[in-house]
């Protein structure tokens, strides 16, 4: 026993194979036995040469790329419908300042009976009535058109579509060329693009020529409410691919406005 005892088990257990100890026993006719004993020695020598430990690393390594896979996925689909969100959200907003724009433009512009500029019995300071313009609502008019104009370069200015963006430059534009005729009506423009009127100026000013100005088709005010309505169908109609984006196959949202940068995690 001794001998036994003087054995060295790592060489011994390193030296079988399952095949091995199946073969030493199997003239005890104890198969059920072998077996476990085999199966026994299989693992100790997968634990003993780290392959076992390798398969815990691969495995579980699995898992945690797939959760960070599945995470990041999780964030850029967050990010995307907050982008869509935002950019529905700033397109309704100039699709709004635009047709407040093209309103105000058209009241100026349009002619006939109706219009701002038809005259009416205005009483004088005598006491006597007189076929004149009514330059209070002429004002009113213009005051208002101002108004609108300037929100509607700023929300048009602040987009992110280039399309929406380069109209807000075609309205400051179209203002640019006529600006030494407008400041002679007390109408001026600043470095910024902001319009602005001089009440007492413009109502001390010949009616007749200002009329000219802004009356009518291919007037200032025309031009402007023509560029406001194209602007405003340029909004709708990303408003309208936003609103019929879908989820794609493998989850992802899909959005021809969104920024191609999300587009690698779906």
């Amino acid at each position: 026993m001794a001998g036994i005892s003087g054995i060295d088990m790592n060489t011994f257990y390193g030296g079988l194979t399952s095949q091995g100890v199946g073969t030493l026993f199997g003239s005890l006719g104890k198969t059920s036995g072998v077996s476990s004993l085999s199966g026994i020695v299989s693992d100790y020598r997968t634990i003993q040469t780290g392959t076992y430990g390798k398969l815990l690393k691969s495995y579980y390594g699995q898992d945690a790329h797939s959760a960070k896979s599945a995470a990041s996925k999780s964030t850029a689909r967050a990010v995307s419908k907050k982008t869509s969100s935002e950019l529905k959200s700033s397109l309704s907003n100039v699709k709004s300042k635009m047709d407040k724009l093209n309103e105000s433009a058209s009241a100026l512009a349009d002619t006939g009976k109706d219009s701002i500029f038809a005259k009416k019995s205005i009483k004088q300071s005598d006491g006597t009535t007189k076929e004149d313009y009514d330059v209070d609502a002429i004002y009113s008019a213009v005051n208002k058109f101002v108004g609108n104009y300037n929100d509607a370069v700023d929300a048009a200015s602040s987009s992110t579509n280039y399309s929406v963006y380069n109209g807000a430059r075609s309205l400051s534009s179209t203002t640019n060329v006529m600006t030494n005729q407008l400041k002679g009506f007390g109408i001026t423009t600043d470095v910024n693009g902001k319009m602005a009127v001089d009440e007492d100026t413009f109502k001390a000013s010949d009616m007749s020529k200002f009329q000219k100005l802004v009356n009518g088709r291919q007037s200032y005010a025309s031009n402007i409410a023509q560029t406001a309505t194209r602007i405003s169908g340029t909004s709708n109609n990303k408003l309208s691919s936003l609103s019929a984006s879908t989820y794609g196959r493998s989850g992802g949202y899909q959005a021809s406005d969104l920024s191609s940068s999300f587009s690698s995690y779906f």
